[in-house]
């Protein structure tokens, strides 16, 4: 006695997905940069600033400060909020968080 596990599909499916070819030129989902874009020297002469200035304290939980997040940090994107979209928002009013999901 043979068993035959396709019997059991059924007949109406429709054909299987094509075999996944890669990220497009034009991808618009979240995190797919254009390597092209990316200001890689700028990032690191803004991170090497940062760390000369934080140092070991970027390594600690809350930074000591509150748990809205890295205050300074606050308010840089507050300074940013107000030029590029002509708002007026206090540092108490922004959460920092390590991914998008985790300020829903």
């Amino acid at each position: 006695m043979s068993f035959e596990i396709t019997e059991l599909y059924r007949r109406d499916l429709p054909p299987a997905e094509a075999q996944w070819g890669g990220i497009p030129a034009f991808s618009f989902v979240g995190g797919n940069n254009d390597e092209e874009n990316v200001p890689v020297a700028g990032l690191i002469e803004a991170v090497t600033r940062v760390l000369q200035r934080e140092g070991r304290k970027l390594a600690v939980y809350n930074l000591g400060g509150s748990p809205l997040g890295h205050e300074d940090l606050r308010s840089f994107i507050c300074q940013k909020l107000g030029v590029r979209a002509s708002t007026n928002v206090d540092p108490d009013e922004v959460l920092i968080t390590s991914g998008s999901l985790q300020a829903l």
